[in-house]
């Protein structure tokens, strides 16, 4: 007859063997069923990436034909705009005084008031309470 000892070491073994064999299947089914769930949502999000292509190209095609009635709309106020309109032409009274060749090119002209008037406005616009725009 067996030895008792032995008798226990055996149904152990054969009883963690089971449990081994028992979880490396319901592992092996998981991983499976892993496997589908990721193929089906693999197709769903195609699904939507063409649902939304779908929708996303009327969509702009509405937004561009907004533009271009709105186009239309600002082309038409402009040619109504420009029949209503009078022109308004400057005339000065006074005529420019006749520089030499030589003193055209010695004495500078009264435009340089306003390119410096411009440059200020410049200085103005990026510079904030007269310290400079930084990031």
């Amino acid at each position: 007859m067996m030895d008792p000892v032995r008798v226990l070491l055996f149904l152990v073994v054969t009883v963690l063997t089971g449990l081994l064999v028992g979880v490396g299947v319901q592992s092996f089914l998981i991983l499976r069923d892993l496997r589908r769930t990721m193929a089906k949502f693999n197709k769903i999000l195609d699904d939507v990436s063409v649902v939304s292509s779908s929708i996303a190209r009327p969509v702009s095609g509405l937004a561009h034909l907004i533009d271009g009635l709105k186009n239309i709309k600002d082309i038409v106020d402009g040619m109504l705009e420009k029949k209503e309109k009078t022109v308004e032409v400057e005339t000065f009274d006074t005529p420019l005084p006749r520089l030499s060749i030589e003193e055209s090119f010695s004495t500078p002209l009264e435009s340089s008031s306003s390119i410096s008037a411009l440059q200020e406005r410049g200085r103005r616009f990026f510079h904030r309470d007269g310290k400079p725009l930084t990031s």
